[in-house]
């Protein structure tokens, strides 16, 4: 009796050719995959008690609110909110309309604590968050809760009663 476990099987159609196209195809999707640059709308380097205070000059003369969003690059909601927000031209218009809107960066490199306690420390809320300025220089504070896709259909969706 002969050894019957030593033998191999081969595929009917067995082409190295393509295994070697599908295994390149596979690497170069998942090169350009992790290639891809992330987004970074926050600047940890701005000087952000002179752009609050270039908002607030320029919304006073402009009659428009301040929007302040806090947070950082590291915050995956915080980058999520700004893409919606500027990527929309609907949103985008109506922030535009009314409001001068700034990031103010928190992270490891800068946490922006001088102008965050001015601002009534609104990072004790998470992120992102968000502050709304009169012209005058007055704010509150508001922290959204809420799934980014459902309020966007809804926002275009739904128009506001008249």
């Amino acid at each position: 009796m002969g050894n019957i476990f030593l033998f191999t099987i081969k595929p009917k159609y067995h082409n190295p050719m393509k295994r070697t196209i599908i295994t390149s195809l596979f690497i170069l999707f998942a090169v350009i995959g992790f290639a891809q640059e992330k987004a970074t709308p926050y600047n940890p380097n701005a000087d952000a008690k002179a752009d609050f205070k270039n908002a607030i000059a320029k919304a006073k003369s402009e009659n428009k609110h301040v929007l302040i969003q806090v947070g950082g690059n590291w915050c995956s909601w915080c980058i999520k909110f700004h893409k919606f927000a500027t990527a929309d031209t609907k949103i985008d218009s109506i922030i535009k309309a009314d409001y001068i809107y700034i990031l103010l960066n928190y992270s490891k490199e800068n946490k922006n604590l001088d102008i965050l306690k001015t601002l009534q420390n609104p990072q004790r809320f998470g992120f992102p968050v968000f502050e709304f300025s009169m012209e005058t220089g007055y704010c509150f504070t508001h922290r959204i809760l809420v799934c980014w896709s459902w309020t966007r259909g809804m926002i275009q969706e739904k128009q506001p009663p008249s």
